[in-house]
């Protein structure tokens, strides 16, 4: 009776532990996702500013485009 219980506890907890890994490794990604996603539109936002500020310049200077 005792060992089946011990067996019964033991893949529980290894189930409980299981889940609560696979729960925490999938918000890590969706959590990194959204961050890589925030850098990503950050960099594009400061790449399209640099390509206006050359236009800009060379619109000032005469130049044509």
């Amino acid at each position: 009776m005792l060992g089946k219980l011990s067996i019964r506890l033991t893949l529980a907890m290894l189930l409980v532990s299981a889940l609560t890994i696979l729960s925490a490794g999938l918000m890590i990604d969706k959590a990194m996702d959204r961050q890589f996603a925030d850098f990503m539109e950050k960099d594009q936002q400061w790449r399209n500013q640099l390509v206006i500020e050359a236009v800009k310049g060379l619109l000032d200077r005469g130049g044509a485009i």
